[in-house]
Order: structure tokens, then sequence, then C-alpha cells
């Protein structure tokens, strides 16, 4: 190995060795199906399935809504 190709190759790899303070991390995103929506009242139920998370005031309307939603998307 040339010795510039050791220095380049040491300079790359500690150039990516940067810390970063938690004031810079980003927000968390939001999610398009939570613009204009309010949260359920505590004690609702949330499924997540393959695609969605829904959730309902019981378990049998969370898994309707999510089954409905699953068949929804398939087509």
């Amino acid at each position: 190995m040339r010795p510039s190709t050791g220095l380049a190759a040491l300079a790359l790899l500690f150039s990516g060795c940067v810390a970063l303070d938690d004031a810079v991390s980003p927000a968390p995103p939001v999610l398009g199906s939570d613009a204009g929506f309010d949260r359920l009242d505590p004690g609702a139920r949330n499924l997540d399935s393959l695609h969605f998370r829904t959730s309902a005031y019981s378990a049998d309307k969370a898994e309707a809504a999510s089954q409905m939603a699953e068949d929804l998307y398939r087509k």
C-alpha cells in the first residue's frame, strides 16, 4: 500500500467519527394518518397489522377495522 493511500484511508476513517448532541436530533416525524385526528380516550385498543395501525374501543372492532383496511389495501 502506498503511503498516500494509507493516509487517505485513515483520514476517511476518522472523518466519519462525529458525536452529535441530543439537542440536534431531528423531531419525530408526524404521520399523515395523525394529521387532523385526535387520539382516542384511554382504554382504547391498538392493533398493528402488516400495513396499518388501527385503534378502537374494543378488540373486536379493532380487528374488524384492521381486516377491512388490509382487504382494501390488497385491492
